[in-house]
């Protein structure tokens, strides 16, 4: 009788302890469920909200089209740098391809050899102090800080005989 008292104790007790730990794991199943669903409830809401602050790009008015080879092309060279750099020094590429920067272009390669620097000094400083050459300018003459450059092509130059 002893022995059937203990066996049912043991036995009622083991049930018991079984029974809190099942209620033990729903209540830890039911709380990671729900910060799980707060978590999604709360990405849910954000997602919602965002785009309502965010402007949407603008997109073409004639809606979706195929692109020529030759505005696709243009199209990858307006995002490259050299297309970036144009579009901000826009006054610069007009100046470069109107007649000044066309001029401009052909007396830096005309005078080239005279622009470069030997010894720290433009060779064309270097051939004016070897002439002995006084510039007067204003009525004030001058031996140091001028070059004699030409501004005229090859084709054009007179040389005396």
């Amino acid at each position: 009788m002893q022995h059937r008292h203990i066996s049912n104790s043991v036995y009622t007790l083991v049930r018991q302890a079984a029974l809190e730990k099942v209620a033990h794991d729903i209540w830890s199943v039911i709380f990671g469920s729900g910060v799980v669903l707060g978590a999604m409830a709360i990405g849910a809401f954000i997602g919602l909200a965002v785009p309502r602050f965010i402007p949407p790009p603008e997109l073409d008015p004639k809606g979706p089209r195929q692109l020529t080879l030759e505005q696709a092309v243009a199209l990858e060279w307006g995002l490259s740098k050299e297309g970036q750099f144009a579009r901000k020094n826009a006054d610069t590429i007009q100046w470069a391809t109107r007649n000044e920067g066309k001029y401009a272009r052909q007396f830096m390669s005309w005078n080239q050899a005279l622009l470069s620097e030997k010894g720290g000094k433009k060779l064309c400083e270097t051939e004016i102090n070897r002439l002995g050459v006084t510039l007067t300018v204003e009525g004030k003459p001058a031996q140091k800080g001028f070059c004699t450059l030409w501004i005229r092509s090859p084709q054009e130059r007179k040389f005396v005989p």
